[in-house]
């Protein structure tokens, strides 16, 4: 999203938002006789994007990204409970900071599931960006402009390489609306090129977003 050459007070401020959710749900099986026993499960996730700001020629002019990514794990028989899949910050003034999924691969607390029963994972991820002018910088802070974005449509999920879940051995996951064949992600009816360990949701068919999480902001100041 790009707005051109638009004046604006100091003080002023410009920005986008987008959130994205989904649900999977999973069997955990094992060995013959297991069958209702408890064994630890840690999830496996990744994260592809872009993201930046971009400023010129002008005092108080800047912009920053704010980015958080959740999940959890559902389960009637097992453990259930949500965490952080990390943080993302980022400003024209240097300012950084980046953790979890956002740093690159991220495995999750140890849960305890039952061989032979269901649980759901979900997940969600929301991004923003921003473009301003401090306050009480004269004439607006320009000549200039400032420009923040973010790209990470279609880029949370899990490892296209390698298991989905951590498990003991002769222990699997299977997920149908997932995707998930004997605990490794397999695109169904799709070929799909994505980026290295990372898996498109929207190329799956696993969900679909009301719209890309890109966002950007552009002001040009005068």
């Amino acid at each position: 999203m790009t707005v051109p050459n638009f004046t604006f007070a100091s003080g002023s401020i410009a920005g986008a938002s987008s959130i994205a959710a989904f649900s999977m749900d999973f069997v955990l099986g094992g060995p013959p006789g297991t069958s209702g026993t408890f064994i630890p499960v840690t999830l496996n996730t990744v994260l592809t994007g872009s993201f930046g700001t971009n400023t010129t020629n002008g005092p108080g002019v800047g912009g920053l990204v704010n980015g958080s990514a959740t999940a959890g794990l559902i389960s009637n028989s097992g453990q259930s409970g949500a965490f952080s899949l990390g943080q993302l910050y980022v400003d024209s003034g240097g300012g950084f900071s980046e953790s979890g999924v956002f740093g690159g691969p991220f495995v999750s607390p140890v849960f305890s599931e039952r061989v032979g029963d269901p649980f759901t994972v979900t997940m969600g991820f929301q991004l923003g960006t921003l473009a301003f002018v401090t306050p009480g910088t004269y004439g607006g802070g320009g000549p200039g402009s400032a420009d923040a974005f973010g790209d990470f449509s279609h880029a949370l999920g899990f490892p296209t390489s390698g298991f989905v879940f951590n498990l003991p051995d002769g222990f699997t996951v299977d997920s149908l609306d997932g995707a998930v064949v004997h605990n490794q992600f397999v695109p169904v009816g799709t070929i799909v090129t994505p980026e290295p360990n990372a898996l498109f949701l929207m190329g799956s068919g696993l969900f679909a977003l009301g719209g890309r999480i890109a966002l950007r902001r552009k002001r040009e100041l005068y």
